[in-house]
């Protein structure tokens, strides 16, 4: 349901409001047959608001029911034998399994869901140490964040090397999580990131985000970000103060969102898509091929 629709609800309950408030106080100083009047006109405003926000949920309905039946030919073929892998990196998981099936109707399909957790952003001792500790059990593994996040897009991208493995070790050590089975295919060209934060999240993009990203692009890949529209703090801010060239998609949690997605993950769209100020536009332009 769009913010337009929220903010009519929201200015009808305040005029609701104020005029109770008004009758209560006139009450108090006027005639009990003018209260009476006031009163039947309150409850007849209260049944054709009632009967007009029913009106709306229905056509947002039929809306959602519409796009639902669309969508599978709307994006047939887009993302044909495409292999894309999801990473978290924000607060939000719920869209998951929208994108997963999104991408699916595409042609394509999720071959991993990988979250990367919270410590990873920590600039604090636990961090250090938990790298330390990594580093000596699995000597291939660098000690630095930066370094890290690098050989994880290598792995992500060109594959695994068995016999100094990489991603298990990061598992076990807490420092990201698989949402699908291990060992997970680690050979990928296309990358959503799920962003989107309960707080402010400034650290977070630059300390992982953003080198993520870097280390992705510099091997060819495809990268996109994504955010819910409900998420708390928009993290699409932080990415234009950063200067991260990457799409951007504001409402993955809803079908329109899902749509721009795909087309993004085509490769070669740029900007920032979705409803909120920060996006430029609604979706990308469909490609005529």
């Amino acid at each position: 349901m769009g913010p337009g629709f929220k903010y009519h609800v929201i200015t009808i309950s305040a005029i609701f409001l104020a005029l109770t408030v008004g009758l209560v106080v006139g009450s108090l100083t006027v005639s009990p047959r003018l209260v009476r009047t006031f009163s039947g006109a309150l409850h007849n405003l209260n049944i054709t608001v009632q009967q007009d926000l029913a009106a709306k949920r229905q056509q947002v309905a039929n809306y959602q029911k519409f796009l639902d039946k669309v969508m599978p030919s709307l994006v047939q073929k887009d993302l044909q034998g495409q292999a894309v892998t999801l990473i978290q990196v924000g607060d939000y998981s719920d869209p998951i399994p929208a994108i997963q099936t999104v991408v699916s109707q595409a042609g394509g399909e999720v071959v991993n869901v990988i979250t990367l957790q919270h410590i990873l952003s920590d600039d604090g001792s636990l961090l250090d140490q938990r790298l330390n500790e990594l580093h000596s059990d699995h000597p291939n593994l660098p000690p630095t964040r930066a370094k890290l996040l690098n050989l994880l897009a290598t792995t992500l991208v060109k594959g695994e090397n068995a016999s100094e493995p990489v991603l298990g070790p990061l598992q076990d050590a807490g420092l990201i999580s698989f949402h699908s089975s291990y060992p997970i295919q680690p050979v990928c060209h296309r990358f959503v990131l799920l962003a989107g934060s309960h707080a402010d999240a400034t650290a977070r993009v630059t300390a992982v985000d953003a080198p993520l990203i870097a280390a992705l692009q510099h091997l060819g890949a495809t990268v996109v970000m994504c955010e819910p529209q409900n998420a708390a703090v928009s993290d699409v801010p932080v990415y234009h103060a950063l200067g991260l060239q990457v799409p951007t998609i504001d409402n993955v949690d809803d079908r329109i969102g899902l749509y721009s997605l795909v087309l993004t993950l085509q490769g070669g769209v740029g900007g920032d898509f979705g409803v909120k100020p920060t996006a430029k536009d609604l979706i990308p332009t469909p490609s005529s091929s």
